[in-house]
């Protein structure tokens, strides 16, 4: 299956992926590694989702934001969106 939307379409864009450090959420943020200019990556497990902002760190010379937090917590989401890092 062929995406509908081009490279030119994100670049310039920042991507938010939550489940970021492993499966499909892992491939997503790999994949839109080339084509944005920075990717928020979000997940539970600070440990691979740091390893995951190595990898693409390696593909992308984007500024790439590794925020470790559990969506299911409460005060989370708010967290996610009000960190000094994505702000910028």
């Amino acid at each position: 299956m062929q995406s509908s939307i081009s490279t030119q379409d994100l670049v310039g864009k920042t991507a938010l992926v939550c489940g970021a450090s492993k499966g499909i959420g892992k491939a997503c943020a790999l994949a839109l590694a080339e084509r944005v200019a920075r990717i928020i990556l979000v997940s539970r497990s600070e440990a691979p989702l740091v390893q995951t902002a190595k990898e693409l760190s390696k593909v992308s010379a984007g500024a790439h934001i590794a925020l470790a937090c559990d969506l299911y917590r409460q005060n989370s989401p708010a967290r996610m969106f009000h960190c000094n890092a994505c702000e910028s």
